[in-house]
């Protein structure tokens, strides 16, 4: 293992954070224009079952940390504003998931409605996020890497828990 991942691991376990829970991620993106984010709710699928990430530690690498993040505290795994939905990771892998109701970002926005939370400047450089609800960032254009590892946690143990 390399020595950042060493470092983000003993970092976790300070806290008693497993990151085998759902290991640890890489999102990249590097369009030339502002992305208005695609609200979502953080889930693995496990034997057949949605199992929702609660709560991530996102660590930016590359990019803007004032992007905006957003939630929809009201919308949960629960919620009928989800469907299941087949998403591409390449022409010849896909994978289901639960996504927000709507055929674009636009129509998603309109079917949650205003944001019941809101934060700039989130990730400078890193932080913990809530996850089980639905939520996205505003992205600014040029290339961004975020480092992020889920876990089964609730935030709000997790913010009892650090503080």
């Amino acid at each position: 293992m390399s020595k950042p991942g060493k470092e983000l691991i003993l970092f976790l376990k300070q806290y008693g954070l497993d990151y085998r829970f759902n290991g640890i991620d890489f999102f990249m993106s590097n369009l030339d224009t502002h992305y208005q984010g695609n609200p979502h709710i953080d889930l693995v699928e496990r034997n057949h079952r949605y199992t929702v990430i609660k709560s991530r530690f996102n660590v930016l690498v590359l990019g803007n940390a004032q992007d905006p993040m957003f939630w929809w505290e009201h919308i949960d795994i629960d919620s009928d504003k989800l469907v299941e939905t087949e998403f591409s990771l390449t022409p010849s892998t896909t994978y289901k998931s639960l996504a927000i109701v709507g055929s674009n970002i636009k129509e998603r926005w309109n079917a949650l409605g205003t944001p019941t939370a809101h934060s700039d400047n989130i990730l400078t450089p890193s932080a913990f996020v809530k996850t089980s609800c639905a939520h996205t960032v505003n992205v600014s254009p040029g290339p961004r890497l975020i480092v992020s590892v889920g876990f089964n946690v609730d935030f709000e143990d997790l913010k009892t828990n650090l503080l």
